[in-house]
């Protein structure tokens, strides 16, 4: 599990809490009571670490033991409970020691239990909040993360595939239209052979390639196809309807060619 890092949020929350909670809820009756309001302070400093540490270990063992996305039901269900237990036990805990002990001086209150009790609450729900999102939002983007990651390795791994596939069988085509030519027309085999060179140079070069301009795929597709008619004839014609300001978009390499291929292979 990735380490809690609040080492910032802790600096200036706990003091924050602290001031903020002992002015607002204390220092009425602190004055009253002539009690020191630096007394007061410190005191509601070393209360509000307690609460915050605890807090954050019910925070640590909710995410050591349902730390997927999928399981943040049970462990904001961890969270509040440990919240409850905790903070509960331990205010009932310290407003009793104070009230054996008198330790400001005067007899605690059912009323002081109450608010001392239910006061930590308003701070611990808005710092559960902060903590929760800042680790659902890492949850997300890391799931997201990836997931687009997994997504491009299997489309890559597809393209390679694809590639494997195209370079062997362009290859035996050809050879075999090399192979009818040589016997039939020797010229027309010397020419088809510079084509076949000048067209699997460009297989070779764009190989390693994720890829490649529109423009070099449609010059690679008129000399293929120029290939193709020396086999086929005027039987097969290439018409290209491409706007020109789609010519500098890209595309992975050797797609085309096998699209070509296809509507050769299986047209009537």
């Amino acid at each position: 599990m990735e380490k809690l890092n609040d080492r910032w949020l802790r600096l200036i929350g706990i003091p924050l809490i602290s001031i903020v909670s002992n002015f607002i809820f204390f220092q009425p009756d602190n004055d009253a009571h002539h009690i020191s309001r630096w007394l007061a302070l410190g005191v509601s400093l070393i209360e509000c670490s307690l609460i915050w540490e605890s807090a954050r270990i019910g925070i640590i063992k909710a995410r050591q033991y349902y730390p997927k996305l999928s399981q943040t039901t049970q462990r904001l269900c961890v969270q509040i409970g440990w919240f409850t237990l905790t903070t509960v036990i331990q205010r009932i805990g310290i407003v009793y020691f104070y009230d054996v002990t008198q330790f400001w001086g005067y007899p605690m209150s059912t009323r002081a239990y109450w608010l001392n009790t239910l006061i930590p609450f308003l701070f611990t729900i808005p710092l559960a909040t902060i903590y929760e999102a800042r680790y659902l939002y890492k949850q997300w983007w890391t799931t997201y993360y990836e997931a687009e990651k997994l997504k491009k390795e299997a489309l890559q791994s597809q393209l390679d595939s694809l590639k494997a596939q195209i370079n062997p069988h362009f290859l035996f085509n050809s050879l075999s239209t090399l192979s009818s030519l040589v016997s039939e027309n020797p010229r027309q085999a010397e020419r088809f052979i510079e084509e076949l060179a000048m067209v699997y140079r460009y297989v070779l070069q764009t190989n390693e390639q994720l890829l490649t301009t529109l423009d070099s795929e449609l010059q690679f597709i008129r000399a293929y196809f120029h290939l193709l008619q020396m086999r086929f004839g005027r039987s097969v014609e290439l018409d290209i309807a491409v706007e020109k300001e789609c010519y500098a978009l890209y595309s992975p390499p050797l797609t085309l060619q096998l699209l070509v291929e296809n509507a050769v292979k299986h047209n009537v």
